[in-house]
Formats: structure tokens, sequence, C-alpha cells
């Protein structure tokens, strides 16, 4: 599934630190578990609902935005916003969502999925620039890549 988003983020090399927001401990627990498990040491977790309660991080801080499945929440436009704030000038944005068109073992209702256009017209209202467009990521995935480009000068 992260093969999309792994081309689109590639430039970066391997990060000096990462940081994973969840609104899950479990998730954000077992997440840092992997990724130490395959040499990833300076992974820091926070639980955090990002939706409702922002990213947290500093405007600009950020290289990458990940994010996985939430774009069915209430304003998926203020957590794009709230993306662009965060990340870099440059920085890659990877959305990653469950499909609307196949029924999938667990996610939220089909009714509330959105649908790959959506979210790539939210990301270009949001300002970013579409590197990767909507692909499908068998079997119940679709991903894109944004940028935030530099401002001209």
């Amino acid at each position: 599934m992260l093969e999309t988003l792994r081309a689109g983020i590639a430039s970066y090399g391997t990060p000096e630190e990462v940081l994973t927001d969840n609104g899950s401990q479990y998730i954000t627990w077992r997440g840092m578990e992997k990724a130490r498990g395959q040499g990833l040491n300076r992974v820091s977790g926070v639980v955090r609902d990002i939706a409702t309660d922002g990213i947290g991080e500093a405007d600009g801080a950020a290289d990458v935005v990940l994010l996985f499945n939430l774009l069915h929440c209430e304003d998926a436009g203020a957590l794009l916003r709230e993306s662009w704030r965060v990340l870099r000038a440059g920085g890659r944005i990877g959305a990653v969502h469950w499909r609307s068109d196949v029924p999938a073992p667990r996610g939220p209702e089909l009714a509330i999925r959105p649908h790959p256009e959506a979210i790539e017209r939210w990301l270009i209202e949001a300002g970013f620039t579409i590197l990767v467009p909507p692909k499908v990521l068998q079997p119940y995935h679709f991903g894109l890549v944004g940028s935030k480009q530099p401002e001209a000068t």
C-alpha cells in the first residue's frame, strides 16, 4: 500500500526524526514498535485527535505529512489546511483512504468514504500541487501525493 507514497516522498532520504500522531494509543505504540524493529530509532508518538486538535507542530516544521484513512472526518479541508501550515515549502503530503467502490473488512461505512477525485480537489483547494494523482492501492485503498510549492519571490 505504501509504494505510491514511498515514490512520492523518496527524495527526502532517511528522516532525522519522525513524529506520529494518532487518536489510538495502541496504533501509535504498534507503529513505533514496527519502526524501531526496522532500525528507525528516532520515532516519537503522540496520541492526539488531529482532526479536532490540530497536528501540534510549528509552522513549516515538517518535511512530510501522511494522512491515512482520516479524510472522512467532519472538516477534511481544515485538516488539509493544518497540514499545509506545518509543512515546509517544498514539503510533501501523502493521503491514503479506504476506497468507496468496494466493501472492505473494516473502515468507515461506504457512504462516508471520500472519492479519490474529492480528495484531489480538496488538496488543490488547500494549496497543494498534485505530484502523484489518485492510484488504486489494492485491495481496499487509494493514495495520492501532493506538494507545498515554495512561494514565488
